[in-house]
């Protein structure tokens, strides 16, 4: 038995094998390319979470005080006063997750301890009626995070059923 080739055929295959040759360093800088935007933008998305616990201290201090005086209409000495208590709060915090980072139980306990000296601060720095715009504020926050977690629930136990 006789084999016919189709000259057509080989004709295109060698058009293509041609054509990776000549542009194979263009394919292969584009596929680094590719893979580099799909790292950065994995990166990019898990740097931090939406309380910005990968920003630096300062930035974070500025934007938690920036919110604080939106929220409570904080003065300037009290805006000053906020920023430095919460500054120093994350600070005292990271050096204790360092320090107790192998012992969770006493992180959880500095970490309080903290927070409590924090919140002692806080009251006597803000007015009677920003203390209680504060604590309102607070409760929405929490009444908002229960309902995504209600709703997050609902919608795991609808994908079970």
């Amino acid at each position: 038995m006789h084999l016919k080739l189709n000259p057509g055929i080989l004709f295109v295959s060698n058009v293509r094998n041609q054509f990776i040759m000549k542009n194979w360093k263009f394919l292969a800088i584009l596929f680094a390319l590719a893979s580099t935007v799909a790292v950065a933008q994995h990166g990019k998305r898990h740097q931090g979470n939406k309380w910005g616990e990968k920003q630096n201290p300062e930035a974070r201090a500025a934007k938690i005080t920036e919110t604080l005086t939106e929220k409570l209409a904080l003065t300037s000495d009290q805006k000053q006063k906020v920023s430095n208590l919460t500054l120093a709060r994350i600070t005292q915090t990271r050096e204790a997750k360092k320090v107790y980072s192998k012992d969770k139980e006493s992180f959880k306990a500095k970490a309080s301890a903290i927070q409590d000296e924090y919140r002692k601060q806080m009251k006597a720095t803000l007015t009677a009626e920003q203390l209680t715009k504060l604590k309102a504020w607070r409760n929405e926050l929490k009444a908002e995070k229960a309902e995504r977690m209600q709703a997050r629930d609902a919608d795991f136990l609808d994908g079970i059923e």
